[in-house]
């Protein structure tokens, strides 16, 4: 390709040269060159248009750049004149090849010897003159010619202005008429085999040889080297042309095309101006942009693609003031990502700095931060110095979104010691955004900005400072009130220019954060995949600060859904942003969140720490930080006190004390309901109606309600009907009702045995695990285990002697399994007038599933929705039902070292097989959803119950690519390829292989190998 402007346009070719294969046309007079004579798409409705124009005025016009089918146009229409019984002669010339007067000689010939015919055609290709009287001579030729009966057509370049003038009597085609028309273009995708799923115009603005072009594109696929090299020798002709000939036109196209695409309005507010006329001038002569005059909206062909690229490289070589124009608009209506590609492309590193300077705030709020600062490092100290003040800013405000906060109190620093300057060296609209910037930040660890004059404190109305200001309004009053501001409401999402828009995204979060704290978890699912998508784009940019924020919203999001935890140091590290930004108050909000993420996963300790923590310093203005760590100490006490004390505190407290805080009253309801006081709960629960179903903590105490289970059953009664779905995680209608069995038998009810034969044998009663003094005899807990095994159904007593006792005689063996099921009755503390736990039928005997409850159950369920796929489950829910798996099987199946084990060893493989098939299905699932976090914690789990199996070791090395681990990928490759060798003398499957090489590069395996 060329390196210019000029010799990109040399290389342009008409579209008769690329030969498109249509339908044949008849042979052309010898005049033309002889690769012209090429088949073509018959374009019936042109050719009656030409044909009405040359019969009215005799002589058509045809203006037209390449690429847009003058010579196909010239051809066709000999082929239809030839075809005219009436007519039939037609002779064309390549006017390119002769003098002027060569031509006229030509015109004076063909109108002597076509005197005997009727209209003949005489047709004129790439006619050019070189001045005023050249063009006259030739219009007198023409009008003599038509004078004489013929019918003359000339083909020429929209440069040709005297010519133009000179037959100011012609019929005129513009360049616009040659374009494909709608009503056409379903015979050019006939005759092409055009995919018809293309976006045709927006490709290829209907110019003839581009839509030839499209015949090379099949599917998906939106980009092709012919089309792209087509779009590059077109535009690079028209640049060409006008660049010889100094029109003014030429330096709008070049504008044009390094902004790739926009509205004129854009273009006006960055401070440049492109006269309507220019544009008009454009789209009738040279239609090389999608223009759309009511919006004045256009975009450039191949705006996306290699070739437009290398055209702007050749205009940026030129005219590299066009490309500091293009990036100062572009930079004035926030399009920074187009901007930083030009600066990035084309700009040599002291216009970037200068650049960043004069829109500081632009590229933080766009978050190209690494842009920022790999634009000062390589531009040195001295160039850094003479950018000024603004550059220091941006430094600010880029260190803020990255974490980095020693830059960010360095650059304060000189902002304060320089603050006479930044009037002078700042706008006042960055300084304004700034100053919100700075706001939502909070200030904090000497990062503070100075306070200026009055003059550049104005605060702006609309844009990105008002958007930051509601969002450090939204979030603080959740935090201290947890609930969003009176007249706030999410408004309707505007696009965003750049991938990324901070200020944008900070205030989605501080509403996502309303709505997963006020609305509940009807809208999690929705809220998730959104904070999810963002968090991927703030970490690709690296801005650590967004990115702890978003994940503490994501993870709150979990939290107050009640749905298992995936990020276990979201709320941590969002803590230790707020400590390092010296946020006291977000501080104390992430510690209680703490609280109760560890309360979920059943860390008690830390969770009542936490509370007692996040109780005793925040202050009394943080009113629902205090009421929620309250909820939290209460609720872990509850939950790590016996009954027998619970019982007792309830005794104790005087119920006539009535209370207006909605923190306490709570506190005394939940342990009224956990102690089964029902009198006195109702009593208190009537007399604090209001404060107890008040909106303002409900969504905190349904948490609560909704972890202690059966202990917050007598409040859930009291409820009143219509606002019971109020106080509960879910949408009954809604959620599996199988899923729901699961989450009422995690936590186990009074009078309920659970039996955990995962990771070992655990036998609870009403909460509380039974000791080896509960069990009078061995082989109780082994029967027991046995019985777990079928529950739901009877198993023979002669299946149990031959099972626990094969060795022993049949009276012997009877005599033990009577001592068994009796140490097994006595331990699980049946009484004769109670619970009957184990129940026999005839010589069967098995345990009642209505009072028992086993892991392998809950297990069965969840494995049955994730291997069989069942229709209405999201992807959301089955990545859910995995991780709720994983915590459940914590272990191997418990294997008995007596008897004939032969069940529990078939059984053992069974679960741990059904086990790793669903982490892997969890784990595409995920990656799927591009929920690393879930695939990498559901990689761990696998990898620790199998670690040899292939498919989970190929599973584990992409999880572990994506997160960017290609060391854990090499550790856990070449672990695996010393088991095979050293164990097995078995080399790894050809996929296992393949996969380790596509990630890690072939000569980087060899040399690790």
């Amino acid at each position: 390709m060329g390196t210019s402007a000029e010799t990109v346009g040399d290389s342009v070719q008409t579209v008769d040269e690329q030969a498109i294969q249509v339908q044949s046309a008849h042979k052309a007079d010898a005049g033309l060159p002889q690769q012209k004579r090429v088949a073509m798409v018959p374009r019936e409705q042109l050719m009656r248009s030409i044909s009405a124009m040359g019969r009215d005025a005799g002589i058509v016009l045809v203006q037209a750049p390449a690429g847009f089918g003058k010579t196909s146009l010239l051809l066709l229409y000999s082929a239809w004149v030839k075809e005219d019984p009436q007519r039939g002669q037609a002779r064309l010339i390549d006017a390119s090849r002769r003098e002027i007067k060569g031509v006229i000689e030509f015109l004076d010939d063909a109108a002597h010897e076509s005197i005997a015919a009727v209209r003949p055609l005489l047709g004129l290709d790439n006619v050019s003159v070189k001045n005023k009287d050249e063009a006259q001579e030739l219009a007198s030729a023409v009008r003599a010619c038509r004078e004489a009966g013929c019918e003359i057509v000339l083909v020429c370049e929209p440069g040709q202005a005297e010519l133009v003038t000179a037959l100011g009597d012609s019929a005129k085609v513009g360049a616009r008429q040659l374009c494909v028309q709608p009503q056409e273009y379903a015979t050019w995708i006939k005759t092409l085999m055009i995919d018809s799923t293309l976006d045709a115009y927006r490709l290829t603005a209907g110019i003839p040889s581009l839509v030839s072009a499209l015949q090379t594109i099949a599917g998906e696929k939106r980009s092709s080297e012919l089309l792209e090299r087509e779009v590059e020798r077109v535009v690079g002709s028209v640049l060409k042309a006008l660049s010889g000939r100094r029109d003014s036109l030429y330096q709008t196209i070049c504008l044009l095309l390094l902004l790739g695409s926009g509205s004129l309005r854009e273009i006006r507010r960055g401070g440049c101006r492109v006269q309507s006329r220019q544009m008009q001038r454009l789209m009738h002569d040279y239609p090389i942009v999608v223009y759309a005059p009511d919006t004045e909206e256009f975009s450039c062909l191949g705006e996306r693609d290699a070739a437009l690229g290398r055209l702007r490289a050749a205009i940026a070589r030129r005219h590299p003031e066009y490309v500091e124009r293009a990036v100062r608009i572009l930079l004035r209506v926030d399009r920074v990502d187009d901007a930083v590609r030009l600066m990035e492309s084309f700009m040599d590193v002291a216009r970037r700095v200068e650049a960043i300077a004069s829109r500081p705030m632009a590229f933080a709020f766009a978050g190209h931060a690494s842009f920022v600062r790999s634009a000062m490092v390589e531009a040195g100290e001295e160039a850094c110095c003479r950018a000024g003040l603004g550059l220091v800013l941006a430094s600010w405000a880029c260190a803020l979104i990255t974490g980095e906060y020693r830059t960010a109190r360095n650059a304060a620093d000189r902002l304060a010691r320089e603050a006479m300057r930044i009037s002078r060296e700042v706008d006042a609209d960055e300084w304004d955004r700034a100053l919100a910037f700075n706001e939502y930040w909070g200030g904090g660890a000497g990062t503070a900005l100075p306070v200026l004059s009055k003059e550049m404190q104005k605060r702006a109305t609309y844009g990105a400072a008002v958007q930051l200001r509601r969002a450090r309004h939204i979030t603080r009053s959740l935090i201290e009130r947890g609930r969003v501001p009176v007249g706030e409401h999410r408004e309707h999402e505007a696009t965003c220019p750049n991938a990324l828009d901070v200020p944008s995204m900070l205030l989605e979060m501080a509403f996502d954060l309303g709505q997963i704290m006020c609305d509940g978890p009807s809208v999690q699912g929705e809220v998730d995949a959104r904070l999810q998508d963002e968090i991927a784009r703030a970490s690709e940019k690296r801005l650590e600060a967004v990115v702890n924020r978003l994940r503490a919203v994501a993870a709150m999001g979990r939290l107050m859904a009640g749905r298992p935890v995936v990020d276990e140091r979201a709320f941590v590290d969002a803590e230790r942003t707020s400590l390092r930004e010296s946020d006291h108050t977000a501080q104390l909000f992430c510690t209680v969140a703490q609280g109760w993420m560890d309360f979920s996963m059943g860390q008690q300790l830390n969770a009542s720490f936490r509370a007692q923590q996040a109780g005793k310093t925040a202050p009394d203005d943080l009113a629902f930080v205090r009421a929620w760590a309250k909820l939290l100490e209460c609720a872990t006490r509850l939950r790590s006190t016996s009954r027998m004390i619970i019982s007792q505190e309830a005794d104790l407290l005087d119920l006539s004390a009535e209370t207006d805080d909605a923190a306490d009253a709570w506190t005394t309801t939940l342990l009224l309901s956990a102690a089964h006081h029902d009198a006195e709960l109702s009593a208190w629960f009537s007399m604090h109606r209001d404060i107890l179903l008040a909106k303002w903590l409900r969504p905190q105490v349904r948490l609560a309600m909704f972890h202690l289970g059966e202990m917050s059953a007598a409040v859930r009664r009291l409820v009143p009907p219509s606002m019971v779905d109020k106080f509960q995680l879910g949408d009954a209608a809604v959620r599996n009702a199988e899923l729901e069995v699961l989450d009422a038998v995690l936590e186990p009810q009074i009078g309920q045995i659970s039996i955990r034969l995962f990771g070992g044998l655990r036998v609870e009663r009403n909460g509380h695990v039974l000791t080896g003094h509960d069990w009078k005899r061995k082989r109780a807990s082994v029967l027991a285990a046995r019985l777990a095994l079928v529950l739901g159904s009877y198993i023979g007593r002669g299946q149990l002697i031959d099972e626990m006792w094969p060795n022993s005689t049949y009276k012997r063996a009877r005599q033990n399994l009577y001592g068994a099921i009796t140490a097994l009755i006595q331990a699980l503390g049946q009484q004769q007038d109670g619970v009957q736990y184990v129940i026999k039928q005839g010589k069967s005997i098995g345990l009642n599933a209505e009072f028992v409850t086993t892991d392998l159950m809950q297990f069965d369920i969840l494995a049955r929705q994730v291997l069989l796929k069942r229709t209405g489950m999201t992807n959301r829910q089955l990545i859910d039902a995995c991780l709720k798996m994983e915590q459940i099987y914590t272990g191997a199946l418990y294997v008995p070292d007596s008897g004939d084990v032969t069940c529990f060893v078939r059984l053992r493989r069974s679960y741990q097989s059904k086990f790793i098939d669903c982490m892997v299905r969890g784990i595409d699932l995920s990656i799927e959803e591009n929920d690393l976090p879930s695939a990498t914690w559901l990689v761990e789990a696998a990898l620790k119950h199998e670690p040899t199996r292939e498919d989970v070791v190929r599973h584990a090395m992409t999880v572990y690519n994506l997160n960017g681990r290609k060391r854990e990928v090499v550790e856990l490759y070449g672990s695996h390829l010393y088991y095979l060798h050293h164990e097995l003398h078995m080399e790894p499957e050809d996929e296992t292989r393949l996969l380790y090489e596509n990630i890690m590069g072939e000569k980087r395996v060899n040399e690790l190998l």
